[in-house]
């Protein structure tokens, strides 16, 4: 991706002021995104993810005994952000399309596409359901389909679903670097935090390094929702 390609779009002093609206609804779900990592940083603190080496059997009786509990430990809000952040690639897409059309719309799909595989892959209301029938029944049956959809967290779905939000996080940010109305350290700051979001995959480390560049993606959405605002309202 060179500077060249990157610049071909002669003026990006301004985002395009057709889209305000959009830019508008970037703030809001934003916003919406930067409240809702808050709450899944905190939710993972007081509900543990189960699903790292936790028997089906015992993820079941979770359920089974506090529904919220167990929902939130098989981290259920990482299904309610997918729209917003679907909402958010749009807006980003509006505001840089001036610096590169081309590359803003790639990023657009690869995230949108990396947003719908979240929900394959992520089977929470499955395994609650299962876990209502285990109950009833102690099915051997029953723990064998729970083995099966909590193979999908570890599968193809969510490995790409990762790799395809990164991605297209790493190209917005290589964009807003090189745009001339979202600062620099923004955009670099972006690109830092989607890389340390697929180290997830690297053993040992994998886990802290993905914690970090949840941190970062923090920060990177409230300027996000900074930028936006001064877009639509000002």
């Amino acid at each position: 991706m060179t500077s060249t390609t990157l610049n071909h779009t002669a003026d990006t002093r301004t985002p395009d002021p057709r889209w305000k609206d959009m830019y508008r609804v970037g703030t809001i779900s934003s916003t919406l995104l930067l409240a809702s990592i808050a709450f899944a940083i905190a939710a993972f603190f007081i509900w543990p993810y189960k699903l790292d080496g936790a028997p089906v059997r015992e993820i079941f009786t979770l359920l089974h005994n506090d529904r919220l509990a167990g929902l939130m430990s098989l981290e259920l809000q990482m299904l309610l952000v997918q729209p917003v952040m679907v909402l958010t690639s749009f807006a980003l897409y509006a505001a840089l399309k001036q610096v590169n059309e081309s590359f803003a719309l790639l990023a657009l799909a690869l995230g949108i596409m990396g947003n719908l595989l979240m929900y394959p892959a992520w089977q929470v209301n499955e395994l609650a359901y299962l876990s209502a029938r285990y109950i009833g029944s102690a099915s051997n049956q029953s723990l064998a389909a729970g083995e099966s959809y909590l193979a999908l967290y570890e599968g193809t779905g969510l490995t790409a679903a990762t790799f395809l939000i990164s991605a297209a996080g790493v190209i917005n940010a290589l964009l807003m670097i090189k745009s001339r109305y979202i600062s620099k350290a923004a955009g670099a700051l972006g690109a830092v935090s989607a890389v340390l979001g697929i180290s997830i995959f690297i053993p040992t480390v994998g886990p802290a390094l993905s914690f970090a560049g949840t941190i970062g993606t923090v920060a990177w959405i409230a300027l996000l929702a900074r930028a936006f605002f001064r877009f639509g309202w000002k």
